[in-house]
């Protein structure tokens, strides 16, 4: 790998130390570390993070039938991903067989996967409480609460840092369904739900779970569809979220604050701004925010059925506006496994199921788009157009497989720009102002444009630096390329 440096320009803006840090697949120093000109893995701090659920309670899941062999063959596929993310999977520990789970709990720690468990879900009461009969055993199916604080401290106990956190899953969304089934719409719920007499989110009922994730140095996802952002007329879910920032506020750095893209009949509009959602909470406390990105509300009519590109597009833009965090789901549109039921079945020994666990075609195609490095064209570059005394409009030849641009002035941080534009428009600047710029293209991580200076922290090498950045070697306040 080498990096060969390209000659410098100027422009007579304060402008910036120009143009875009191209962040490869959304992640920031992220995968590869080059420091002497050799590779090395960046460590797990430095790494945002890919969550995969591979199971939620289903009678024909991975935990009720303890399928060890589709297990096994789920992180094999999915460990790779480790060079350039933090890797994790979460599983609903509701099921009635805690031998079996312990099972896939010993089997998750032998393999060094680290896990989430399901604290307090929708799932619980809409699958829950439905199956308490049969395989499940949850906690309080009447406010989606899957095992007691007990039972997670005893897990935590028996497999330390590889029980890296818990999930809050949906209680809003479940909330409000629960407020509409009591009121007018009562056909919402099936009926073996264990409707609560009050509400389902439940304050008191939830905060013991994120006093035992700090104690515990644990971490928290809290992910749901249902924002009062995008939802302004649901009042009580404003409340909702006062309280979810006082707890943000009061365990600082614990949570991170997930949208779903399992909104009904929302997705594709929220594809460019679903951060709106819950981008306000990290100003509160929240550890960042991030997407889970779910194939139930595809325009398919089966989950089954999406296209990898709707998937992949979603998780491109979770990395790409931001997102330090994106959870996948359901495990069946990954991995050739059957499909979720409410009753038991014990699959592991049909012939139709004897490449269980193996990847589909649909998570081959979201790693390569993942693990694909970005590359910036050979005849790209740089321009600034409709410059005033303080602003100008910088333009930029997109680059292939990038997921995001950063934009820096004198070497700070100044705006994170969509993978899908490839303009920005700079304001405050100072006339008269020399600055640097140079455009460089790295592979995976970041493709730089800076001040002179190669980042230490940098992605793997993709080739050289790019040719072309302005017209001009020099720009004059008011002047026009």
């Amino acid at each position: 790998m080498r990096i060969r440096k390209k000659k410098s320009l100027l422009i007579g803006l304060t402008m910036l130390v120009l143009l875009a840090l191209l962040i490869f697949g959304g992640l920031k120093f992220f995968g590869a570390l080059i420091t002497d000109g050799e590779e090395h893995e960046v460590p797990d701090a430095s790494k945002k993070t890919l969550v995969f659920n591979i199971d939620q309670g289903f009678g024909n899941g991975i935990v009720v039938n303890n399928d060890q062999v589709g297990l096994q063959r789920i992180l094999d596929a999915i460990k790779p991903l480790k060079t350039r993310y933090r890797v994790l999977v979460v599983l609903n520990p509701m099921v009635k067989n805690k031998e079996n789970l312990q099972a896939v709990l010993d089997t998750l720690a032998a393999n060094d996967m680290p896990f989430l468990l399901d604290a307090v879900s929708s799932d619980v009461e809409t699958l829950g409480s439905c199956t308490m009969d049969t395989f499940n055993a949850p906690a309080d199916p009447y406010h989606g609460v899957a095992a007691s604080v007990d039972e997670l401290a005893g897990y935590k106990s028996k497999y330390g840092d590889e029980f890296a956190g818990l999930r809050i899953f949906e209680v809003f969304g479940q909330d409000f369904t629960i407020r509409a089934v009591k009121t007018t719409d009562p056909d919402w719920a099936l009926h073996c739900w264990k409707i609560p007499d009050g509400r389902f989110f439940q304050s008191s009922i939830i905060e013991p779970y994120l006093a035992f994730a700090k104690q515990n140095g644990m971490f928290v996802q809290w992910s749901d569809a249902h924002w009062y952002a995008l939802h302004s007329w649901d009042g009580p879910q404003a409340e909702n979220e006062r309280q979810l920032s006082d707890w943000t506020a009061k365990y600082p750095g614990m949570v991170t604050v997930t949208y779903a893209n399992n909104e009904v009949g929302k997705p594709d509009d929220r594809i460019g701004n679903w951060q709106t959602a819950v981008q306000s909470f990290v100003d509160q406390g929240a550890a960042g925010y991030g997407l889970s990105d779910q194939s139930w509300n595809c325009e398919s009519s089966d989950e089954e059925d999406c296209p990898a590109s709707y998937m992949i597009d979603w998780a491109l833009s979770g990395l790409g506006q931001g997102a330090s965090f994106v959870q996948l789901e359901p495990s069946w549109y990954f991995f050739q496994l059957p499909k979720g039921i409410f009753t038991s079945s014990d699959y592991t020994a049909s012939p139709k199921w004897e490449n269980r666990g193996y990847p589909t075609e649909s998570f081959t195609a979201l790693y390569d788009a993942l693990m694909q490095n970005a590359s910036w064209p050979a005849s790209g570059n740089l321009t600034a157009t409709d410059v005033t005394e303080s602003s100008a409009t910088l333009n930029w030849t997109a680059a292939s497989n990038a997921s995001y641009f950063k934009v820096y002035r004198d070497g700070a941080e100044l705006a994170t720009v969509n993978w899908s534009t490839a303009s920005f428009q700079a304001m405050d600047l100072k006339p008269e102002s020399n600055r640097a710029v140079r455009q460089q293209r790295r592979g995976r991580q970041e493709a730089a444009v800076g001040d002179g200076s190669v980042p230490e922290q940098v992605g793997k090498d993709n080739g050289s630096i790019a040719d072309g950045v302005l017209d001009q070697s020099r720009l004059k306040t008011g002047e026009s390329l």
